[in-house]
């Protein structure tokens, strides 16, 4: 048979302050040395988890700054394979690509033309570094009339946006 033990209130009140201040309460068992901090580490950030944001517009020999974003440039297809061998030669392995189009419309018909300005600078980097991964992200929140990243289309426009075969 079990034996009933007595519910200690004090212990009970420090485990539920313990439970409250953590993450910001750490033990220091956990910070005691520098061995016991990489065993029990979470994360471990390398070069190889890093994926470089750019951002392509149509053009030749375009960069120009992005103010909201101090370092990171709109640059053309012949800035882009450039930077994208020089990210490969600094060890990161990825680029993700956001393209501005010169013309946008409600179909975002851009993003699905064979010529479209993304389409253009993943051809232009596989050319030129072709080890590279390209991600890539089709921004919607520009499009006219649209307040986010989706678009609306009837049953009847279908087949025109996305025509079967």
């Amino acid at each position: 048979m079990y034996k009933r033990v007595a519910r200690d209130p004090a212990r009970e009140d420090k485990k539920r302050r313990y439970e409250m201040q953590f993450p910001d309460y750490r033990p220091r068992r956990l910070r005691k040395n520098e061995n016991f901090r990489r065993l029990i580490r979470e994360t471990k950030l390398s070069v190889d988890n890093l994926i470089y944001p750019m951002f392509v517009v149509p053009g030749q020999k375009v960069k120009k700054p992005i103010a909201s974003m101090p370092g990171n440039f709109q640059m053309s297809v012949d800035h882009i394979v450039r930077e994208a061998a020089r990210m490969k030669e600094l060890g990161i392995s990825a680029v993700l690509l956001f393209g501005i189009p010169e013309k946008k419309d409600e179909i975002a018909s851009g993003a699905l033309a064979k010529d479209g300005i993304v389409q253009r600078a993943i051809r232009a980097i596989k050319e030129k570094v072709p080890e590279i991964l390209v991600v890539t992200n089709i921004c919607l929140c520009g499009i006219p009339g649209n307040s986010g990243d989706t678009i609306l289309i009837s049953p009847a426009a279908w087949d025109h946006v996305w025509p079967a075969g």
